[in-house]
């Protein structure tokens, strides 16, 4: 676990007439640490979230994790690290925007920060390989596959397994803070559809993940589609926290 966070920590960063508070907490008594951090911005049109958490020691030794999401309006990382516990640990939170799954895309987002595959043609039900890739802002994004399978009915249990899936991957150059979000996509009848599942594993090293993102509602005769994402830098926050390891006693017969 970590010490040090039984209070929450503040930070506060001002930019462009507005204000960033940053809180930093620590929760449960799990085995891995979990860091849930929680961002509040002076304007409600602009939400913040956060992007990813970075953790290394005095050793030279790094976690990075993107985030898993606990509810709307909340996000946590969960590490088990193989890090150093009798140093001290930075702690780098990137925040980014909160981009919410709706086309078209919200105003407070540039046209420069928008990635946008056209015309991404499909040969019907099943996997079909893609290899189409745009970089912006020092990410490379690349679609390596499209599935397709028949839509869900949402009124009742459905498993991601079943529906129709979007994989590609992303590759930063290092120490950017540079990050990628999907807006969703448009089929060939103009019909929005959005992710209700979707997730990130690591690919290599800490700068390349892999993207999933499950779309239930796409019809199975959909032949070709626009897919969004929108791209932005982070905004750095940086703690150090000294960790403290949690023991018990054991006795053996």
């Amino acid at each position: 676990m970590l010490s040090g966070l039984g209070s929450p920590a503040q930070r506060t960063v001002d930019a462009n007439g507005r204000r960033l508070n940053f809180a930093l907490a620590r929760t449960g008594r799990e085995v891995a640490a979990v860091l849930i951090p929680r961002f509040a911005a002076d304007s409600p049109a602009e939400k913040w979230e956060v992007g990813s958490v970075l953790l290394h020691d005095a050793s030279g030794n790094e976690v990075r994790r993107e985030p898993l999401w606990l509810q709307a309006d909340e996000s946590c990382c969960s590490f088990t690290p193989a890090l150093w516990p009798a140093n001290t640990w930075e702690v780098t939170i990137v925040a980014k925007r909160q981009v919410p799954f709706h086309l078209p895309v919200s105003e407070s987002f540039s046209p420069d920060e928008l990635v946008v595959f056209k015309d991404v043609e499909l040969t019907g039900p099943g996997g079909l390989a893609l290899n189409q890739e745009l970089e912006r802002s020092g990410a490379r994004l690349r679609l390596t596959q499209f599935t397709l399978r028949p839509p869900q009915n949402l009124s009742e249990p459905w498993s991601p397994e079943n529906a129709s899936e979007l994989l590609a991957t992303l590759s930063r150059r290092p120490n950017t803070t540079t990050h990628v979000d999907i807006a969703g996509v448009t089929d060939d009848r103009s019909e929005a559809h959005y992710p209700r599942a979707h997730g990130y594993s690591a690919r290599g090293n800490s700068a390349s993940l892999g993207l999933n993102y499950s779309f239930p509602t796409l019809p199975l005769d959909t032949r070709k589609l626009t897919i969004v994402f929108v791209v932005q830098p982070g905004r750095k926050f940086t703690f150090h926290v000294k960790p403290e390891i949690a023991s018990s006693p054991i006795s053996l017969p």
